[in-house]
Formats: C-alpha cells, sequence, structure tokens
C-alpha cells in the first residue's frame, strides 16, 4: 500500500490503522505499507525498509529504529 492513510483526517486514520493491524493479526499475511510517517510506520509495522535510488538500503527492526 502507498501512503493509504496520508489524506484521511486523524480520527479516520486512527481507525483504520487499528484495524490493519487486526487484519494482519488475524491473516498473519504480510503487508507492505509505504509511508513517511514513522510514527504510523511504528504502529502498523514490524520491520522498516529505507530506499535509497530504488534498492533496499537496510532493513532494521521498527523497535530498533524509533
Amino acid at each position: 500500500m502507498d501512503e493509504p492513510l496520508s489524506h484521511l483526517d486523524p480520527d479516520s486514520r486512527t481507525q483504520l490503522q487499528l484495524e490493519l493491524k487486526e487484519l494482519q493479526k488475524q491473516t498473519g499475511v504480510t503487508m507492505l505499507l509505504v509511508t513517511h510517517n514513522m510514527s504510523e510506520a511504528a504502529i502498523l509495522g514490524h520491520r522498516v525498509s529505507f530506499l535509497r535510488r530504488g534498492s533496499i538500503e537496510k532493513t532494521v527492526n521498527i523497535k530498533a529504529f524509533v
């Protein structure tokens, strides 16, 4: 998903974050989320990857990053 929550109002954003997290927990499906919002990444993610010129430069556990 590419910036799926970026244009939502704060209440809708929070609600959808909770729903996405619950969906991932229930299904165990891997989700790829592209965001510039690091707090959103911390809420929804387990790992964060940094891209440079279209290639993954580094991947770390989100807890080690924030």
